[in-house]
């Protein structure tokens, strides 16, 4: 654009040079006064166009470079230089609205940086919320921003958001993760949507689907700056199952060491014990448990302690009588029984004479016990003679006794081997051995001739069914005709058990219908009776034994 030019002229006297500098004039550029304006009463519009090395020459012949118009006009403007000229023309029309002022779309920056809002309007009066009075406001922080635009026509206000807050991404991807095979899981970068992804296998979504073990990373750029990650992703199976033997029983005293799987996972037994063995002391359920991120693996199994079999007893040595039979018992265990006949069960019926075994066992020890059983054929004989007459101050003796070894059950009530009678009534007595039971009775009468006194009251009888001395009655002599009787029995309390007008009085243990208890009993009986035709009146009362 410029050029120095210089002459040197010289003779043998001298020299002399000199320099000029040439430039270049710019070309006169094309004119743009803007768009059409319109200006309110009182108001001026300056016009400068601004441009250097031109002359002007406006429409009303002044050369200014501004040019000031306070009325409507139609305002033109030449300018030129030795290189050309270029002119345009600016309309002005009076207006009385007011400014219209719009300040855009809200803006957003980065952190650090600051935002300018240009009000896009000219000739007018500015204020911002801050009272500053600037056309164009520089933004540090985020807020909404408020502009009001005045002129002599009026006024107008608008106001935009600043948001200065977007940093470069910082993409999160998660610590490396252990992840259960069969299962998926989703990698996300945890950055704001509108962010431009990259992942190592060049895709480019938000979200990453992973299916295998490996190293994932992305790249996440946005109007900020970029940000990257990785993590790494395992695959990890479930423990494998494993048995740790099946169920056991051992002796007192025992121990067992039980094993678990050798495995690097989390592994814990029963009472929170971590060791690869176990050593069992005591009964119980024993189960070891392996933990690893995808679940677990158990198995358990129960230890049983057991003692040697306690020492039992059949019993005695037992006698039995001809077709009789006896039930040993076991006693009840869960150890292995074995009579002596080769048979398992938890009884066995001895039926014959013979020594009779048992054998309880169970894998700590055997324990054994025996019992000999014998028949008895001892069988007692009684006879108690012929029946027999009694008369007053009578005593007659019944003799049962046996040379082998018995039991005596009289119907007195007596269990000696002979008993003396001091009365008249049925006398019988029950002479038992162990396996056999006989029995004899006898009828002792009055005897005749003993006159009115020949009346006998008993005072025992044995209502048991063996038919001797079955009822309580009166015994008489054969000369004497009873005529009525009234009698009645009453127990201890005075309560009445019984009343009866048969002839003879006879009461046969029965309360109502039911028996009466054994025990003693009064009773009370009035007779009327003759002797050789002489009639006689008496009372009888006194006490009579039951006995069952």
């Amino acid at each position: 654009d410029s050029a120095e030019i210089f002459a040197t002229i010289s003779n043998t006297c001298g020299n002399y040079s000199d320099t000029i500098v040439l430039r270049l004039l710019p070309e006169v550029p094309l004119l743009e006064l803007g768009p059409d304006q319109t200006i309110c009463p009182g108001e001026t519009i300056t016009i400068s166009p601004g441009i250097p090395d031109v002359s002007y020459l406006w429409s009303d012949g002044s050369t200014g470079s501004i040019y000031n118009v306070v009325q409507e006009e139609t305002v033109g403007l030449t300018i030129f230089n030795a290189c050309g000229a270029s002119n345009d023309l600016l309309v002005i029309t009076e207006s009385t609205d007011g400014p219209q002022l719009e300040l855009g779309p809200d803006l957003n920056a980065c952190a650090g940086e600051t935002v300018t809002i240009l009000s896009n309007i000219s000739g007018v009066d500015y204020l911002w919320q801050d009272g500053t009075t600037s056309e164009n406001y520089i933004a540090t922080f985020s807020g909404t921003y408020i502009l009001t635009v005045s002129n002599l026509c009026g006024s107008d206000v608008d106001s935009v958001d600043v948001a200065i807050s977007g940093l470069p991404p910082f993409p999160y991807l998660g610590d490396d993760t252990l992840i259960c095979e069969g299962n998926t899981l989703v990698l996300d970068a945890n950055t704001i949507s509108g962010d431009t992804y990259l992942w190592h296998d060049g895709s480019s979504e938000k979200y990453f689907v992973v299916t295998q073990t490996g190293i994932y990373s992305v790249s996440v750029t946005n109007e900020c700056g970029e940000g990257e990650d990785s993590v790494e992703i395992t695959f990890i199976d479930l423990p494998e199952a494993f048995d740790l033997g099946p169920d056991t029983t051992l002796c007192d005293g025992e121990t067992v060491t039980l094993e678990g799987p050798v495995t690097t996972y989390n592994f814990e037994w029963q009472d929170g014990s971590t060791d690869q063995t176990y050593l069992v002391t005591q009964p119980g359920v024993y189960s070891v448990t392996v933990t690893n991120t995808c679940g677990e693996a158990d198995n358990n199994v129960e230890v049983s302690f057991i003692d040697a079999p306690a020492g039992f007893e059949l019993g005695p040595d037992t006698i039995i009588c001809p077709g009789e039979t006896v039930t040993l018992i076991a006693p009840v265990t869960d150890d292995d029984k074995l009579w002596q006949d080769g048979s398992t069960d938890p009884q066995l019926i001895a039926q014959s004479a013979s020594v009779y075994r048992l054998t309880i066992s169970n894998q700590c020890g055997v324990q054994t016990d025996s019992l000999q059983i014998t028949f008895d054929e001892l069988v007692a004989e009684v006879d108690l003679g012929d029946d027999a007459e009694w008369c007053d101050d009578d005593e007659i003796i019944l003799d049962a006794t046996q040379s082998i070894p018995v039991t005596y059950q009289w119907t007195t009530g007596a269990t000696t081997p002979l008993i003396t009678v001091n009365g008249p009534g049925i006398y019988g007595v029950e002479v038992s051995t162990h396996c056999a039971t006989v029995v004899d009775d006898v009828v002792i009468s009055l005897l005749a001739g003993c006159g009115h006194d020949e009346i006998f009251v008993p005072n025992v009888f044995s209502p048991n069914g063996d038919q001797a001395n079955e009822v309580f009655t009166i015994f008489t002599g054969p000369d004497i005709i009873i005529h009525s009787s009234q009698g009645s029995i009453f127990d201890r309390w005075g309560d009445l058990v019984f009343a009866s007008g048969d002839i003879p009085f006879t009461w046969n243990g029965d309360f109502g219908n039911a028996k009466a208890q054994s025990g003693v009993y009064v009773y009370v009986i009035s007779l009327k009776y003759s002797v050789a035709g002489k009639e006689y009146t008496t009372l009888l009362n006194g006490n009579v034994t039951l006995i069952r």
